[in-house]
């Protein structure tokens, strides 16, 4: 047989040209950002100056200064919040609220997908319906809200307001647990086990990289937010609150290197977790068969 010869069409050279200068344009914002983070405030002038994309005369490390220096103001009598505060914040807010926006719709699609009563239908238009219709305005009566139920200013309560069953994800794990066979749970029924221990010794087994994929997907949206602390949390300054706070205002850390130290900061856990779980967030999740 005659061996195929692979030929460039002009549409693959044109796609290549641009993917190659997006990538070029990103590691040109990577670049300048680097060594913008270790130069001194007072050498760095303006965007326009030719010697900001050149090397810095004195390295200078913004990032420690971050750790040293940066400040948020928290309220009348409240002591101002430090870096690790601030870190600390960052985590238990992203970490606790993207566990809860994962488990919520999971155990909803399972029951869902699982369980052929009317109510599964009603939530399962309620959702999609939900995401069809666009809700605008709701930010008045989700803040009265929080402050009734005595959730405003508290970490958990963020946790409380993000465990709901809307969203893409819903769908995502009810079409997982719909396509699992249903020989699973019978068998396991078979041997005395109960709904519960189906779920939990069956069912989240199986989907426990589709699970823990979302879960990483919604950290990384937790931990850019800056909107939802600003306003829930202003006693709990985050990382990305921090970064938006200092850009907009004059603060201890608002020079142009040390904001971009500070974005780095911001920016490197989520590199990080890409890095190391880049195969679970970009692979295929799939489920076994059932053998015979």
């Amino acid at each position: 047989m005659a061996k195929r010869k692979n030929k460039f069409s002009p549409l693959t050279i044109v796609l290549c040209a641009v993917l190659c200068l997006y990538v070029l344009s990103m590691l040109g914002i990577f670049y300048w950002g680097t060594i913008t983070a270790f130069k001194k405030p007072s050498e760095f002038k303006h965007f326009d100056d030719p010697n900001t994309y050149k090397l810095p005369k004195l390295w200078y490390c913004n990032i420690i200064d971050a750790f040293n220096v940066l400040r948020m103001e928290v309220g009348a009598g409240k002591p101002d919040a430090e870096f690790g505060n601030i870190l600390l914040n960052s985590l238990l807010y992203a970490m606790g609220c993207a566990f809860f926006k994962t488990l919520v719709p999971c155990l909803t699609a399972y029951s869902c997908a699982r369980f052929n009563f009317k109510s599964s239908k009603v939530v399962h238009s309620i959702v999609l319906i939900a995401m069809i219709v666009p809700i605008v305005g709701s930010l008045p009566s989700e803040l009265d809200m929080a402050y009734r139920l005595r959730f405003h200013d508290h970490i958990w309560g963020l946790w409380i307001m993000s465990a709901n069953m809307l969203g893409m994800y819903f769908f995502v794990m009810y079409s997982a647990f719909k396509a699992m066979p249903m020989g699973y749970s019978e068998a396991a029924k078979i041997d005395g086990a109960s709904n519960l221990q189906v779920l939990l010794r069956i069912g989240m087994p199986l989907i426990k990289n589709l699970f823990f994929t979302v879960f990483l997907i919604n950290f990384v949206e937790f931990w850019n937010n800056y909107q939802s602390p600003q306003v829930y949390l202003p006693s709990h300054p985050t990382l990305g609150y921090t970064l938006f706070f200092q850009m907009k205002s004059n603060g201890n850390f608002s020079e142009t290197p040390q904001l971009i130290a500070l974005a780095i900061i911001v920016f490197s856990p989520v590199l990080l977790l890409f890095l190391i779980f880049q195969e679970k967030l970009m692979g295929n999740l799939t489920l076994g068969g059932l053998k015979g």
